[in-house]
């Protein structure tokens, strides 16, 4: 199977997400992702324009493929839901982005801000609670599966006729431990058990018991990994406010358009966000 994310590449407002089969047939969705990065945290990593290929950017545009998913902890429910899926990159920006230090991707919940708006994330991609837990449930079994993350730009008529909603502007929510580089090849993770049975991933060794990305994460972005989770703390304790920004110039290059039928819309400027959640290597 595959997920497909489409987001406009002004990173505006909310994209789609669908679960395909090897048909190219929608099982599950469209519903609505947030794919935007979080200002502030961008900015106290150097990355104010939230550049993709930088640590704190938006999530790159390309490919992925899928890792394992994984249960959080009760303390990091509201920040970033009951589980998270993890990807690493394959193609694309997202494999540029590597070097960097952007070695993963993670899909993760998290409570919705004001009116049930998706919040903006520390470089990764958003989804309700109910969301995450039902693809968790689904690609159990599907070491194949792959992410894309599509730039797709929404038509003039559509902005104007079919109102989006913004993020949220509340106060960021307080988040506890984030996935880092060296994560993506421990084979210590619990299973993630959800609606009825146990879940977990496969790396590139394409192993369930020891997921590994065989990419060499641990070694190359532990370095990265601390650095960013210093600056990321220095944001939640500044508490800074988020403030507009231009979006990535370079994202909005080659996009298509964007059906009618998209869901609902989000505010790249928001301050509310996972300030403190995937500050670090993590997407």
């Amino acid at each position: 199977m595959k997920l497909v994310v489409q987001v406009d590449p002004r990173r505006d407002r909310e994209g789609t997400l669908t679960l395909r089969d090897a048909a190219d047939r929608i099982v599950f969705g469209p519903v609505a992702v947030c794919a935007t990065a979080d200002q502030a945290v961008a900015r106290q990593l150097g990355n104010a324009v939230r550049d993709p290929l930088r640590p704190g950017g938006h999530p790159p545009f390309g490919s992925y493929r899928f890792v394992k998913a994984t249960p959080l902890e009760p303390d990091e429910h509201r920040a970033r839901g009951p589980c998270a899926l993890v990807f690493e990159p394959r193609t694309g920006d997202a494999v540029s982005a590597e070097s960097h230090g952007r070695l993963l991707l993670e899909l993760h919940g998290g409570a919705p801000g004001s009116g049930g708006a998706l919040r903006p994330t520390g470089g990764g991609l958003r989804v309700a609670d109910e969301v995450v837990e039902e693809l968790a449930t689904r690609l159990r079994g599907d070491p194949a599966c792959e992410l894309e993350l599509q730039a797709v730009r929404e038509s003039w008529w559509s902005r104007l006729v079919r109102r989006r909603r913004t993020l949220s502007d509340d106060e960021p929510v307080e988040s506890g431990t984030s996935w880092g580089s060296s994560d993506s090849s421990g084979a210590s993770e619990p299973a993630y058990s959800g609606r009825g049975g146990e879940f977990s991933g496969a790396g590139a060794s394409g192993s369930w018991d020891a997921a590994s990305t065989g990419r060499g994460a641990a070694a190359t972005g532990a370095a990265v990994a601390a650095g960013a989770a210093i600056a990321a703390g220095a944001a939640l304790a500044a508490n800074e406010s988020e403030q507009p920004a231009a979006s990535d110039a370079s994202d909005s290059e080659g996009a298509s358009e964007m059906p009618d039928s998209t869901a609902a819309e989000s505010d790249s400027s928001s301050p509310d966000s996972d300030s403190a959640t995937s500050t670090s290597t993590s997407y």
